[in-house]
């Protein structure tokens, strides 16, 4: 597929809005959940094909950068693009898509769902003047219901890192995993 405006990490810029296409970890916390025999009622992993999502993006001028979640989640791919680019990766907690079967799952065995892999999941960098339409037009999609932005970049301090405001007000940083989560999924 050929873009006029190739997507790439270079293309990051202070003031970008980060957006994710849909509610995170849910293909890892189905692999937990059946490697661990645990019976989750209703999980099901997010594997779906997400060109007829992506292909009315391609149009958006303000479209700068777009990488599927699958191997090391959300999580990683943030922290990827942040030490890429030099700058700091602003996450606000609370929209973050997480389905309670996911979360319940991951608090029972211990794993953050920012480092869970999804199939179905992309994670958007966007300039903040296209990010309202980028949004519109991903909740289009069957498989991008629970879009939403969850972020911002910064060219401040912690320069190359993520970081975090938690739900309960405070700041953490999101690093990047050590080891695996689960052993090799594909």
């Amino acid at each position: 597929v050929r873009s006029a405006h190739p997507l790439q990490m270079s293309n990051i810029r202070e003031g970008d809005v980060l957006i994710v296409s849909t509610s995170i970890g849910r293909h890892g916390a189905a692999i937990a959940a059946s490697r661990f025999n645990l019976s989750v009622e209703g999980l099901e992993s997010d594997c779906a094909a997400l060109w007829p999502a992506i292909e009315p993006l391609l149009s958006f001028e303000g479209l700068r950068c777009m990488r599927d979640c699958t191997r090391g989640g959300l999580g990683t791919v943030l922290c990827e693009w942040a030490e890429s680019t030099g700058m700091h990766i602003s996450l606000n907690e609370t929209p973050i898509p997480v389905d309670d079967r996911v979360r319940s799952l991951c608090d029972v065995l211990g794993f953050d769902p920012l480092y869970m892999a999804c199939e179905g999941c992309i994670a958007l960098a966007v300039a903040g003047s296209a990010a309202a339409p980028i949004l519109e037009t991903l909740r289009t999609s069957p498989y991008c219901k629970d879009a939403a932005i969850i972020g911002s970049v910064f060219s401040g301090e912690p320069k190359g890192m993520v970081s975090m405001k938690t739900s309960i007000g405070g700041e953490r940083l999101v690093d990047m995993p050590f080891g695996e989560l689960l052993p090799r999924i594909c």
